[in-house]
Order: structure tokens, then C-alpha cells, then sequence
């Protein structure tokens, strides 16, 4: 959870997407606005560039009313979703690019964008 106004940053969003590509988990963002945090703000683009990555997702929040709400939304997503596990057969080491896909329109696809090999 955050305001969205970067402050403390260690390391600078390439480098936070770069990891998050490394590891297993899926990284969802609760965001309030009113902070420095505006819809098409660069912190806010950063979360929504590693959340989809990692098959996540930003939820943005107007007053911390909300904020109960939020966090319910972000676990309910995250156990009513399947797992789609498969084995490749890639010769090469490195990323490689993944894409899910379903026929019907009827469902919201978060999935990682790939993974390392």
C-alpha cells in the first residue's frame, strides 16, 4: 500500500521489475490517491508495469474509507484465480515471453509475461 509518492526508493523501477521477473510471486498495489499518486503518474505507471508483469494488479483508492475494500478486492482476486502450470521445452537460457489466452471474453486474464530459463 502507498500514496504513491516516492520517497525512500532504494532502487529505481527497471531494477524493482527486473526482480520481480526473477521471483515466483504475483505483486498487487493498493494506491491512495490524494498523495502524489495520480493516475498517470511515473510511480503509479511503474506499479501497473510490475504488476502486470508478475500477474498482479494496482488498485487505486480515493480516501482510506476505501482501504478495508481494497485489500478485500485484492484477495479475492487473488483466490479466485487458477493456476496454469505447464513445462516448457526452450533451448535457450534467458526470458522467454508467455502469453494466456482464452476464447471466451467472459474473464480478465493477470498472468506473469514470461519467465527465466
Amino acid at each position: 500500500m502507498t500514496d504513491g509518492d516516492d520517497t525512500t526508493s532504494v532502487f529505481d523501477p527497471q531494477t524493482v521489475l527486473e526482480t520481480a521477473r526473477f521471483a515466483a510471486g504475483q505483486l498487487s498495489f493498493v494506491v491512495m490517491r490524494g498523495g502524489g499518486a495520480k493516475a498517470d503518474g511515473a510511480v503509479v505507471n511503474a506499479f501497473r508495469t510490475i504488476a502486470r508483469a508478475t500477474g498482479g494488479e494496482v488498485l487505486q483508492i480515493d480516501d482510506d474509507d476505501r482501504l478495508s475494500e481494497a485489500f478485500l478486492t485484492a484477495l479475492a482476486n487473488f483466490r479466485l484465480s487458477d493456476v496454469l502450470r505447464y513445462t516448457p521445452d526452450v533451448p535457450a537460457a534467458g526470458w522467454h515471453e508467455v502469453a494466456v489466452r482464452v476464447t471466451s471474453g467472459r474473464y480478465t486474464i493477470r498472468a506473469r509475461r514470461g519467465y527465466w530459463r
